[in-house]
């Protein structure tokens, strides 16, 4: 029994012995390691002047936050509106192939400040017209008719158009947008009521 431990022992010791030699011989000196760790102590300086540059400089474009980091860190919420956005992205006639780039712009300028921006509008047109001639009318209507041309007195009122939007940051990389329009054809000209080329 005693030899057993014996044995176990002298074995555990050798293994001991076996272990630490190559860490004994790979140890470095005390001024090695104060030179090392000067080295890491200068690349921290460095790096953190280059944070303190980076963070005074105002021409930085910055990728604003987008998702659940905007719901959570921002006042709006996950919804919002944008008068002026909404104005640009649903004009019918201006900026026609270049809304991604529209939206991408507002993207940037912080703009769009929650993960959805609602947008929306309705065009109404109503007028009443006055002749002492009849058929005859100084401003031909938006939509005329058979029925609305005739006589002394003429009037319209009708929606011309309306759109529902949704522009979505989905995530740093990806801006999702859909966009509904009620736009419909009249009996002069070819296209619908907002056709550029008609506009």
């Amino acid at each position: 029994m005693n030899l057993t431990r014996a044995f176990v022992l002298a074995a555990g010791v050798s293994c001991l012995a076996l272990s630490t030699t190559p860490a004994l011989a790979q140890s470095i000196s005390n001024e090695e390691l104060l030179e090392r760790l000067e080295r890491l102590e200068q690349q921290n300086r460095e790096l953190r002047q280059e944070v303190e540059e980076l963070r005074a400089e105002t021409d930085l474009i910055r990728v604003p936050e987008t998702s659940v980091e905007a719901a959570a860190t921002n006042e709006t919420g996950f919804v919002s509106t944008n008068v002026d956005y909404s104005f640009r992205v649903l004009d019918h006639a201006e900026d026609v192939n270049t809304k991604p780039v529209l939206q991408l712009q507002a993207r940037q300028d912080d703009e769009l400040t929650s993960s959805l921006t609602l947008s929306g509008q309705v065009i109404a047109i109503a007028n009443y017209q006055n002749s002492n001639t009849d058929d005859k009318f100084g401003y031909l209507m938006r939509n005329p008719t058979s029925a609305n041309q005739i006589g002394g007195d003429v009037s319209e009122a009708l929606i011309h158009s309306a759109n529902i939007a949704v522009t979505a940051q989905v995530n740093d990389w990806i801006t999702a947008y859909i966009e509904m329009l009620y736009a419909p054809e009249q009996n002069f000209g070819s296209g619908t009521i907002v056709a550029t080329t008609r506009n």
